[in-house]
């Protein structure tokens, strides 16, 4: 298990925020260390990423993490989008990306980044990615304005199985 531990809400945005903005961090560096150590002796890996975790993986993908075969990585509530994780990752690992819940505000980044990935056209093909981010600001406004947080967790549903 590689588990990056919350340091609080701030410190974990600012910490997203570095690691979305600039690139691959010390965390997401060693978790490639760690797959290209596995995928030399040949241990197949099932990576399973939720939120922060997403992006942790995706960077450790483009900071060059080998897989070795029949390895798969899921993911839920990222705040990268399908997109980008099927642009990083080698193409022989499957991908089993989860959707988001509608009004989970991670669809705020999620749709952002599949927006910047296709160049923000205002195209009819981006309309999945500004829903998305029309639900995540519905949802932080929820959050705001009612006694029912919108829930940013991992969904009850098919958390530990394989596709």
């Amino acid at each position: 298990m590689y588990y990056n531990p919350s340091a609080g809400t701030i410190p974990d945005l600012v910490e997203s925020a570095v690691e979305y903005l600039l690139g691959p961090t010390d965390i997401d560096r060693g978790l490639a260390r760690i797959l290209n150590q596995l995928a030399e002796a040949g241990v197949p890996v099932d990576i399973f990423a939720f939120s922060q975790g997403g992006l942790i993986v995706l960077n450790a993908a483009l900071a060059g993490a080998q897989f070795a075969p029949s390895s798969t990585v899921h993911v839920f509530s990222s705040p990268v989008s399908e997109a980008l994780f099927n642009n990083a990752l080698p193409k022989t690992v499957p991908l089993n990306f989860k959707p988001t819940a509608f009004f989970d505000p991670i669809n705020i980044p999620q749709g952002l980044s599949e927006l910047a990935f296709s160049g923000f056209p205002a195209l009819p093909g981006t309309a999945d990615a500004r829903l998305r981010i029309l639900g995540g600001m519905l949802g932080l406004a929820k959050d705001r304005f009612t006694r029912f947080p919108t829930a940013h967790k991992l969904p009850d549903h098919d958390a530990g199985t394989s596709p």
